[in-house]
């Protein structure tokens, strides 16, 4: 099993395929085996495919101290990822929080990002209190019950998970994939740090982003709102707005996620 070194944290990374470099970051409680089906799909296209957990996530190393959790940490490890790669310069995108660090990672190291994918991105320029309390809500009921018992409380006692749930029955199931694959303190200590973080201080500073960039969201999602992606659309010069169906989830269905973002990609090489 490959890690990074990127300080004292070590990064769990799987890498396929030749060619053009991509680096994808996964989201929140997310996991870089989780994106296997596609970012394999993806790189069968002629591209050379890494993805790696991000600290504190699946078997990367657990950090239990939220304030570990910023972009600027997370930037720094997605640095130090392309770094021990030797990858210069690359396609760099990920979802949710992931979209939040490569973003980060774009406005702070234009130069190393030849293109930039922004799946479900989470952070604009409107507050996200109430996101941030729903995940410090998660977190307190893993926390003090474990993650499959946690699932279970919050789907009896929170309506937006029950109607989430009834629309996408597949998700609960995915919940707990996710929720089981990391250290209970670490997961929990990202849920309570990374909302609070940001990947940039005004949403101007996204009119400095030169890369190509294909943003990709839905509407009715209530995490990654359709208004977040449409503002990046508005403010990122050279973007591309993708809308796609809320259910079933596109990471889901692999072989259409890997060719909507390789399309892009084959045009941005």
């Amino acid at each position: 099993m490959p890690f990074i070194d990127s300080g004292p944290v070590k990064l769990h990374y799987e890498e396929s395929g030749t060619g053009a470099p991509v680096v994808f970051c996964h989201g929140l409680a997310g996991h870089c085996e989780r994106e296997l089906p596609w970012t394999r799909a993806l790189a069968e296209r002629g591209y050379r495919v890494v993805v790696y957990s991000a600290r504190g996530h699946g078997k990367s190393s657990p950090l239990t101290n939220p304030d570990d959790y910023t972009f600027e940490a997370m930037r720094t490890d997605l640095a130090r990822v392309m770094d021990a790669l030797e990858i210069e310069r690359a396609i760099v995108g990920g979802g949710s929080m992931g979209a939040a660090t490569t973003l980060s990672f774009t406005l702070s190291a234009p130069d190393r990002v030849k293109a930039l994918i922004q799946l479900g991105p989470a952070f604009g320029s409107a507050p996200i209190d109430m996101v941030a309390a729903g995940f410090s809500i998660f977190a307190d009921y893993i926390d003090e019950h474990g993650a499959n018992e946690a699932i279970d409380k919050l789907i009896e006692t929170v309506p937006l998970i029950e109607a989430m749930a009834a629309e996408d029955p597949g998700m609960i199931d995915d919940m707990r994939e996710q929720w089981n694959s990391h250290v209970p303190s670490s997961i929990v200590a990202a849920m309570r740090g990374v909302p609070k973080s940001r990947p940039f201080t005004e949403i101007t500073e996204l009119e400095s982003v030169s890369a190509p960039t294909l943003i990709v969201a839905s509407a009715g999602d209530p995490i990654h709102p359709l208004a977040v992606a449409e503002e990046y659309s508005r403010y990122i010069p050279n973007s591309e707005l993708r809308q796609v169906p809320l259910s079933p989830p596109l990471y889901r269905d692999p072989q259409t996620l890997a060719a909507l973002v390789g399309e892009f990609c084959d045009v941005a090489t």
